[in-house]
């Protein structure tokens, strides 16, 4: 099951929280930082896709994603917080695309 808009709150480009329960979460258009905490604790969450034009991930987005093994980022991300994916034992693979390619998770 995929994520739906309505499961994210999101202020000024700025992804604050992801309040889903989905396995694959695909960030909506438009996010260009992951703020800090945003998936904190998310045991659901396999496998994340994030929008082209993503600029910034912020300290401890996804700590404590125990589940989650796949990473889709952009080639725009230019700033990758301090313990970002601290304690996510299953991350095995974080792949950077660009612009054109971001298919699916």
């Amino acid at each position: 099951m995929c994520s739906s808009t309505n499961e994210f709150i999101i202020e000024n480009g700025c992804l604050k929280r992801y309040n889903g329960k989905s396995e694959t979460v695909v960030i909506p258009d438009g996010v260009t930082v992951i703020c800090t905490d945003a998936l904190r604790n998310n045991e659901t969450v396999l496998s994340v896709l994030m929008p082209y034009g993503l600029i910034r991930i912020e300290e401890n987005a996804f700590v404590n994603c125990k589940n989650l093994h796949t990473m889709r980022l952009p080639d725009t991300v230019t700033s990758l917080g301090i313990g970002a994916c601290h304690n996510c034992p299953s991350l095995k693979n974080v792949d950077i695309y660009p612009e054109g390619k971001g298919g699916s998770v």
